[in-house]
């Protein structure tokens, strides 16, 4: 009854002068309100006082700790920042984006004091929430800051002043926003070579940003690392798999393309054959979405690493998406585990090269996505499965061991290299 209501409403022409009346005025309202403040906030300066010391120290400017944050390029920027203690006496953490830690976050990091800004600087390993931008920051003389993403890189400019930093770049950041303010300034970060040392997380977008112009071709680079406890568990005895599809799944990060995720997976549904097949999204919690057939897509949300393992161990399948020139650490979490995966071609980067368990339409390539991941699910057996035999760049995330050391030597001299070059400018 209200919904036929409804219709003969909307199809009114005076209720539709008037919905659009009442609109106008509000989008006017809300525009001036969202545009009070045009500046971008993550760049809000984080001043500095110059303290005396000879002890030598790196600071790892990082957007966020907390768990909710805690994603494979905060993980990968820790694992990096540890491969420094045999280059200098202190290790420090600049938390740019977050005013404090919880208690949680005390606990996960013990062996660490964490410390507010304007105290004391004293020797030691420290964490420093830094978001609520209370007091200035204390740099030593010579301090080696490592940049982690785009506004921090802005941050590590100002912070160090006509010194060098440390740029560890995990993504083509411009790539996450429309043509705008923040994908200018992302790319202009790129653009003062003699102010950073990049260090690339993987040869694939190294190789991207090289062609494009941003980096020289011999940038520092390395692979994707597969974590211990995910190792650990995908290289336990084979498993038998069950008819479930592990879907990362997370609708806020538009480069993982989560509409078009949804519209393959009700067009698979759609041909009849898959109605007793679960279908289950993790990496960011969301509604539970009707797929059609009576199949939804049932959200986990962001799991704890063994509940991961778990599921990598109980899928067939995986469909991860990423429009970027990074390969990713889904698709290359669940080939490792012994998943059929469907992923997506980006500029140089081919998936499919990886390994036979792998296929890599175009991203907006509904069909070929669509068949790629219908060929994945008739390949089903239940049949224990374990960790398969691949090649290339796959076969060395599943046999290297995370260890950032050497590389970090490497990077430490070429800081030290252009340190020298700039004071003697």
């Amino acid at each position: 009854m209200l919904k036929p209501l409804l219709r003969y409403l909307l199809l009114q022409h005076w209720l539709q002068r008037w919905l659009r009346a009442i609109y106008g005025n509000l989008f006017e309202e809300i525009s001036r309100i969202r545009h009070a403040r045009p500046e971008v906030g993550e760049i809000d300066p984080l001043p500095a006082v110059r303290r005396a010391s000879s002890r030598r120290r790196v600071t790892l400017l990082l957007p966020g700790l907390s768990r909710r944050h805690y994603f494979g390029g905060i993980a990968t920027a820790m694992g990096f920042l540890e491969g420094f203690r045999g280059q200098v006496d202190d290790l420090r953490i600049v938390v740019t984006d977050e005013a404090s830690l919880d208690a949680e976050e005390h606990a996960r990091f013990s062996d660490w004091r964490i410390a507010g800004l304007g105290e004391e600087d004293a020797p030691g390993n420290v964490i420093i929430p830094a978001g609520g931008r209370e007091a200035p920051l204390a740099m030593r003389p010579d301090e080696c800051v490592i940049a982690t993403a785009w506004w921090t890189a802005h941050l590590a400019a100002e912070l160090t002043t006509k010194a060098p930093f440390i740029y560890l770049i995990q993504d083509f950041e411009p790539g996450f926003y429309p043509w705008s303010s923040r994908y200018a300034l992302a790319e202009q970060t790129y653009r003062s070579p003699q102010r950073i040392v990049p260090v690339c997380n993987s040869t694939l977008l190294r190789d991207f940003m090289a062609g494009h112009g941003y980096l020289p071709a011999d940038a520092l680079a390395f692979e994707p690392v597969i974590n211990e406890t995910l190792a650990a568990t995908i290289k336990a005895d084979p498993c038998s798999r069950e008819r479930r599809v592990l879907v990362y799944g997370r609708p806020t990060v538009e480069r993982n393309a989560f509409a078009v995720v949804v519209d393959v997976l009700r067009r698979l549904v759609a041909h009849g054959r898959y109605d007793d097949w679960a279908f289950i999204s993790v990496g960011e919690p969301h509604a539970d979405i009707d797929l059609g057939r009576g199949c939804r897509l049932q959200s986990r949300g962001k799991l704890k690493l063994d509940e991961y393992a778990a599921e990598l161990r109980r899928a067939h399948a995986g469909l991860s998406l990423m429009v970027s020139p990074h390969p990713s650490y889904p698709p290359l979490e669940m080939a490792a585990a012994g998943l059929q995966v469907v992923t997506n071609r980006y500029a140089n980067k081919d998936p499919q090269a990886w390994s036979n368990r792998v296929s890599a339409p175009a991203p907006g390539d509904l069909r070929g996505l669509t068949d790629a991941l219908a060929r994945a699910l008739d390949a089903y057996t239940a049949e224990p499965v374990g960790m398969p035999h691949a090649q290339d760049l796959l076969a060395y995330y599943q046999a290297h061991t995370p260890s950032f050391s050497s590389l970090a030597e490497a990077v430490w001299q070429q800081w030290q290299e252009k340190s020298g070059s700039v004071a003697s400018d």
